[in-house]
C-alpha cells in the first residue's frame, strides 16, 4: 500500500486509486481474519436514481458561504460522466443511468468533494500552509492508468488540497515525513524483533533440540531444518521481523522478554513446543528488515494525529445541502 494513501479523505480519490498490496507463518501467527483493516466503505457503483428537476440557479450546496448551484453541479456531472465513459471500470459510479441521466449518487459524491475542498482551502489558509509539488505528485501517483480528461484535472486539483492539509497537520504533530525517518526516531520504543524458532510436538523433543544448540554447539538453523515440524523449518525457523503481537500470546511474550541470542526453554502454545531465539530487537532491527510493519505503524500514528483536526473541521462547518441530494450529518452528505 502506498505510504499515505489512507490519508485521502475524498471517496473519489479512494475510488480511483489503484489498489496494491503480517506473520504468514501459521505455526505461531494469531488469527487476523476478523481484524479491522480500517478500509474505507465501498463507493456506490450502480446508478439508481436521477437527480431532481431543479432550476439551474438553485443553490444545492453551501459550505461556509461558498455556494454551488444546480447548473454548476449539472455541468460537472456531465464532465465527470465523460471521464467515466472514457475510462471504463475506473469510476463507474459517475456514469449516467439507462435513460442517460446523471444519478443522485454521482451528484452526492461530487458535492462531498466540493465540501472537502472548501474546508481544506480554509484550513490551509488558517494554518499558513500551501500545496507543494510533492502533494501533487502523491495524488497523481495514486491515479491508475487512465485517459486524462478535464474533469480528472479538476479532481486532482481539488484532491491535492486535502492531501496538503493533512500533510500540514502531520508536520504540526511532529511526525516525520517518511516511514524510514519516523522509524529511526521510534525504533527503540516500537519493540519490533527478528526471531526464529523450532517447533516440535513434545517437550522432550524440544528439550533435546535445545540441548543440541546450547550444549553441543549445533547451528540453530541447521537443527530447525532437520527437526522443526512447522512451515518455517526449511528456512531455518526464520520468522522474519515484526511486532511480537502478530504471534500467539505465549510466543509473543517470549519474543518480548528473551535476551538477544539466548535460546529459550521450550515454550508451549496451541501449536506445540517452541525453542525460540531473538536475533535482534529495537534499534538493532534495520528499517529494510521491517519496512512494511514500520510503515503501517507510521500510518497509524498519522491517522491518529489527523483524525481529530479533520473531525473538528467538518463538525464545525456551516454546510447546507438541498434535500434532493441528501443531508449533512456533520461528516458527510448522507442519503
Amino acid at each position: 500500500m502506498s505510504p499515505r494513501r489512507f490519508l485521502l479523505f475524498s471517496a473519489l480519490v479512494l475510488a480511483l486509486a489503484a489498489c496494491s498490496g503480517d506473520s504468514d507463518d501459521g505455526e505461531v501467527a494469531t488469527d487476523t481474519s476478523t481484524a479491522d483493516t480500517s478500509a474505507p466503505p465501498a463507493v456506490e457503483t450502480t446508478p439508481t436514481s436521477a437527480p431532481p428537476d431543479l432550476a439551474a440557479d438553485t443553490v444545492v450546496l453551501s459550505v461556509n458561504g461558498v455556494e454551488t448551484t444546480e447548473g454548476e453541479l449539472r455541468e460537472e456531472l456531465t464532465s465527470a460522466a465523460e471521464f467515466a465513459e472514457t475510462n471504463p471500470g475506473q469510476a463507474d459510479f459517475l456514469l449516467p443511468d439507462a435513460a442517460g441521466n446523471a444519478t443522485v449518487e454521482a451528484a452526492r459524491q461530487i458535492l462531498q468533494q466540493r465540501v472537502e475542498t472548501v474546508l481544506a482551502d480554509e484550513a490551509l489558509a488558517a494554518r499558513g500552509g500551501a500545496v507543494t509539488d510533492a502533494d501533487t505528485e502523491l495524488v497523481e501517483g495514486l491515479i491508475g492508468e487512465v485517459t486524462i480528461t478535464p474533469w480528472l484535472e479538476l479532481f486532482v486539483d481539488r484532491s491535492v488540497r486535502s492531501v496538503a492539509l493533512q500533510r500540514v497537520i502531520q508536520e504540526e504533530a511532529g511526525i516525520a515525513a517518511t516511514a524510514e525517518e519516523w522509524y529511526a526516531d521510534n525504533a527503540a520504543e516500537l519493540g519490533f524483533a527478528c526471531s526464529r524458532h523450532i517447533l516440535l510436538d513434545t517437550v522432550d523433543d524440544a528439550d533435546a533440540a535445545r540441548a543440541r544448540i546450547v550444549d553441543d554447539g549445533d547451528d540453530f538453523a541447521t537443527v530447525a531444518m532437520e527437526l522443526s515440524t512447522g512451515p518455517s523449518g526449511p528456512t531455518g525457523g526464520d520468522l522474519g521481523c515484526g511486532d511480537p503481537a502478530q504471534f500467539v500470546p505465549e510466543f509473543a511474550d517470549a519474543v518480548r522478554t528473551l535476551p538477544i541470542a539466548e535460546v529459550s526453554e521450550p515454550v508451549q502454545t496451541e501449536f506445540g513446543f517452541h525453542v525460540i531465539e531473538v536475533t535482534s530487537r529495537g534499534a538493532e532491527v534495520g528499517f529494510e528488515q521491517i519496512a512494511d510493519a514500520a510503515s503501517q505503524a507510521w500510518q497509524l500514528e498519522i491517522s491518529a494525529a489527523v483524525s481529530g483536526p479533520l473531525t473538528e473541521l467538518t463538525a464545525s462547518a456551516d454546510v447546507t445541502v438541498d434535500p434532493a441530494y441528501g443531508t449533512w450529518d456533520g461528516t458527510r452528505i448522507a442519503p
